[in-house]
């Protein structure tokens, strides 16, 4: 490579960079403000993160449980026991993904 071809891909690697910051800042921006609760899981049904909106309609820090399977989480903060429901709120909590298969 030449002088001019790295200059050329460091530049492009900055713009990237620079689009993908302010993509990421929309994002934060835009889950933080919305008065929706949105709450993000994974497959596992692991508390992925949480907006301010989904801890106050809950009434929990639900940035202090991140990684904790959700039906625990809920059922702990309604003084509920997991026995017996679980599984039902797994059947009822489908990841988007899986929606419409089947």
């Amino acid at each position: 490579y030449s002088a001019l071809k790295y200059s050329k891909v460091i530049r492009e690697r900055e713009e990237t960079e620079r689009a993908l910051k302010e993509s990421r800042d929309r994002y934060v921006s835009i889950f933080n403000c919305v008065t929706d609760g949105i709450i993000l899981l994974d497959r596992s049904m692991s508390l992925v993160d949480a907006n301010l909106a989904a801890e106050h309609l809950m009434g929990i820090d639900l940035n202090e449980r991140k990684g904790e399977n959700f039906a625990q989480v809920i059922f702990e903060a309604t003084g509920s026991t997991t026995i017996g429901h679980e599984e039902e709120l797994q059947a009822g909590l489908r990841h988007p993904a899986d929606v419409g298969a089947g």
